[in-house]
């Protein structure tokens, strides 16, 4: 059965990722009716509510994507689900509905010495990314909670957690030189002190003294996202060497 998933958001992210992810499956395409999302998961389903369902479960990992890749702040969502009826239309179910915003695209071409120029689009690893975190529940987990709004102290040590228990320590992190273990002291330590960043913290009380230099949300941030990026890379040449 054919079905299509209408999808709200902002017009940068989904214009970025039609670049990416016109002829991948998830497909993402802008037509007369919007953006719209095609799936193969969705050929088996017969009601709306499960073709629904499916999406919004993929778009909870796609938002973190789009949140890694294009900086966004607000979530795309299902604002309809349509099935192609038997005379060539459309059968929609609307969902919801949210206005479209824009922001500016930046994207870069290279140009190689033979002349030839090649595009890059900020979104191009999306679709990589997702087929990572279907396959994958560590993936899918970051990407979730990786998603709008900004991460606080709170989820950027789940983050953080994730991805070390992944690796099987931090010392396999500090050896791949994503992150030296003077940084991931300075974190934790920072992120476990009610008296360096109060209620953000994830104790109540204080467990030990509180750090001396304590780390800034902005570099925590920065530290636990060249992290993910890092770590997505790993993963996505193992997967390239197991399948080979």
């Amino acid at each position: 059965m054919e079905w299509e998933v209408q999808l709200a958001g902002e017009a940068f992210d989904l214009d970025q990722l039609v670049l990416a992810m016109a002829v991948t499956d998830p497909s993402i395409n802008s037509t007369e009716r919007g953006y719209m999302l095609r799936y193969s998961a969705f050929e088996s389903l017969s009601m709306h509510q499960e073709v629904r369902d499916v999406a919004t479960d993929l778009l909870k990992a796609f938002n973190g994507i789009v949140c890694l890749l294009l900086g966004s702040r607000q979530t795309i969502s299902v604002a309809s689900v349509a099935k192609r009826d038997a005379e060539g239309g459309w059968d929609a179910l609307i969902t919801m509905h949210e206005t479209v915003r824009f922001r500016d695209v930046l994207d870069t071409s290279v140009t190689q010495p033979d002349g030839k120029a090649t595009h890059h689009h900020a979104a191009d690893p999306a679709a990589q990314w997702l087929k990572l975190a279907v396959a994958d529940p560590n993936v899918a987990k970051v990407f979730r909670l990786l998603a709008p709004p900004p991460a606080s102290w709170a989820t950027l040590y789940k983050v953080y957690e994730v991805i070390v228990d992944d690796m099987k320590g931090p010392a396999c992190i500090s050896q791949a030189a994503w992150a030296t273990e003077r940084a991931m002291g300075r974190f934790k330590h920072t992120a476990n002190s009610p008296k360096t960043i109060g209620d953000l913290s994830r104790h109540g009380t204080e467990p030990t003294e509180p750090p001396a230099a304590p780390m800034p949300l902005s570099e925590a941030r920065s530290m636990v996202l060249t992290l993910v990026h890092n770590w997505l890379r790993y993963k996505q040449q193992s997967s390239t060497e197991n399948v080979a």
